[in-house]
């Protein structure tokens, strides 16, 4: 008889160890299993970008330090939303508490690995999974190294149990090999600044700000998250990455409303070149089915980014938990880990967020970013009048990013405020729009 010594590698393996990964990674080998987490890069070298992690998002990370400022560098209390012409701000001080935090994301990330490999969970850097062979008793990964030829790569495989897909848009070949779908993939362009933390505060009006412009782009925002000694810029477009790049340089050099970010920086704008730019690709809109026999697909490789922003870390965390409660129990219960077995998956991570909080993302998702709409973002202007207008906007704004139970979030809250952004509209914007609002149950 064989012995599962002699099946099985490991219990599981994740591939990707971006948030999503190392949430799945900490979570399992807390719990006894052994994981390898696999990733392309080394993410022990450190950078600098900053995540927003909202009050919402907690309940997902349940054993996160949410006292330690290495991983949380601020409080996040204000957001800024704005257009071409319009800004609106939301501030947490208006209701008495923040509306989360911003994490420096590769603390974050070393936090979860650290705590995996104290659990004894293993890593494996600078390796790419080339294939996935699902056979009857356990799932094969083929791991390529990296090396600086072909002939010296080294090749070896690995047997688990199960395997967690949580390779963002970085592993579509991966994933279609498998069968998945592939959620819309777009590209991403971020700048990073460091400076004086008190130049930062001065210069910057807002933690996060989000910005609908359409000569920026069409499909996302240009953004900001300020952290204490720096801040991150970017936006998000179909355009290709080369593209991007010539226009980010324009924005930072021209765009005027953004100009004042930059005053007193070492690194004068003026001597941006696009090689300055960070490149990588992000999803949008959740694939269908996200089990098969023996795999999970969570996070961004999911396509579960919040529909709107594109921004934040629930969809990762909520879908790291979800994959991890599940693959415990079968476990425990020495399950085959069929597609079957996993859809209980599925169903938790409907219920928990897709079916509430993100479903209304969905909708807004649809109704700022219509692309029939002339002049563009019309409704997105109606809706920051109506932010800077009405103060119970702005509290269900606050709660949405506070809700702690997303399963009951609360979308009559969304529903009111579409209610809002109708009235708020240009009467001739009105009569067109009229259909789509009734559709969605923003007006009866």
């Amino acid at each position: 008889m064989i012995t599962n010594e002699k099946i099985y590698d490991y219990d599981f393996a994740i591939i990707g160890a971006g948030i999503a990964g190392v949430i799945a990674f900490y979570n399992l080998t807390k719990e006894g299993c052994s994981c390898i987490i696999i990733d392309k890069k080394d993410r022990s070298i450190p950078y600098l970008l900053c995540k927003l992690v909202c009050e919402h998002d907690f309940p997902f990370m349940p054993e996160i330090p949410k006292n330690n400022v290495d991983i949380f560098v601020r409080d996040h209390w204000t957001s800024i939303y704005a257009s071409r012409n319009i800004e609106a701000l939301v501030d947490g001080k208006e209701f008495g508490a923040p509306l989360g935090k911003l994490a420096d994301e590769y603390q974050l990330i070393q936090w979860y690995l650290n705590k995996g490999i104290e659990y004894g969970g293993t890593i494996q850097w600078k390796h790419e999974v080339t294939g996935i062979k699902i056979l009857k008793e356990n799932a094969q990964l083929t791991l390529l190294s990296e090396k600086k030829t072909d002939i010296e790569a080294e090749v070896k495989k690995i047997n688990v149990k199960a395997v967690i897909l949580a390779t963002g848009a970085s592993g579509i070949q991966l994933q279609q090999d498998l069968g998945f779908q592939t959620p819309t993939i777009l590209n991403s362009i971020t700048a990073t600044f460091k400076n004086d933390p008190s130049l930062i505060m001065k210069n910057i009006p807002a933690d996060y700000i989000f910005r609908l412009h359409p000569q920026i782009s069409l499909e996302g925002m240009l953004w900001l998250n300020r952290a204490i000694d720096y801040f991150n810029i970017g936006y998000v477009s179909s355009e290709e990455p080369k593209e991007m790049g010539i226009k980010f340089l324009r924005i930072l050099q021209n765009y005027q409303p953004i100009q004042q970010y930059f005053k007193g920086l070492e690194k004068k704008i003026e001597t941006l070149t696009v090689k300055d730019f960070h490149y990588k690709k992000c999803t949008k809109y959740p694939i269908d089915a996200k089990v098969s026999d023996r795999v999970v697909v969570i996070g961004d490789a999911a396509g579960l980014l919040y529909p709107l922003y594109l921004e934040g870390v629930i969809g990762a965390a909520a879908s790291a938990k979800i994959a991890s409660e599940v693959l415990l129990e079968l476990n425990k219960n020495e399950s085959s880990f069929t597609t079957q077995d996993l859809r209980k998956n599925e169903k938790l991570l409907s219920t928990r967020i897709l079916n509430s909080y993100f479903k209304m993302g969905k909708i807004s998702d649809e109704m700022f970013f219509r692309g029939n709409e002339k002049p563009p973002f019309t409704i997105w202007d109606a809706y920051l009048n109506s932010i800077n207008e009405l103060q119970q906007l702005r509290k269900n704004i606050w709660i949405a990013y506070r809700c702690q139970d997303l399963e009951n979030y609360p979308e009559e809250n969304d529903l009111w405020c579409g209610e809002q952004i109708y009235k708020h509209l240009p009467l001739s914007k009105k009569v067109s729009l009229m259909p789509f609002f009734l559709k969605f149950k923003f007006i009866s």
